[in-house]
């Protein structure tokens, strides 16, 4: 298993939602924005793997990362 993690909120003003992870048979979104990828790989193979997700939140609200 590949761990990746996607942002996570600390406030509900700001909406985190997962919208897809392509190149992989399967994944499992866990607490936090950890993001688990089951993946196989033969040595020296590669895999690209695109995960999207989304960002809401009120476009009043001052964001700082």
């Amino acid at each position: 298993a590949l761990p990746s993690r996607i942002p996570s909120s600390t406030t509900d003003k700001i909406k985190v939602k997962l919208v897809s992870v392509a190149g992989v048979n399967s994944y499992k979104l866990v607490k936090d924005g950890k993001l688990v990828i089951d993946v196989n790989l033969k040595p020296k193979e590669h895999k690209k793997i695109k995960v999207i997700f989304e960002l809401g939140y009120d476009k009043k609200l001052k964001v700082n990362y």
